[in-house]
């Protein structure tokens, strides 16, 4: 299974791109991509998939895009 992953704000420089196509298993979902990226979970404050916010448990399908947000913070 193949998706496209687009990282923002923090996650972009802890994985040092901006884009990348990942190869999974068959029953991926947002939490494993995290992990298979080398991404810490605690890093991810939001996931969307498919243009739709997603939970980390949420599966995910081939050719999906799934784009992940690091914590917003401000007051």
């Amino acid at each position: 299974m193949h998706i496209r992953v687009v990282l923002f704000g923090g996650l972009r420089q802890i994985a040092g791109r901006r884009e990348t196509d990942l190869d999974v298993g068959g029953d991926c979902c947002v939490s494993s991509a995290v992990e298979r990226l080398g991404l810490p979970l605690e890093a991810v404050g939001m996931a969307v998939v498919n243009g739709e916010v997603a939970p980390l448990d949420a599966a995910l399908a081939d050719g999906d895009e799934l784009a992940l947000f690091s914590p917003i913070g401000g007051g």
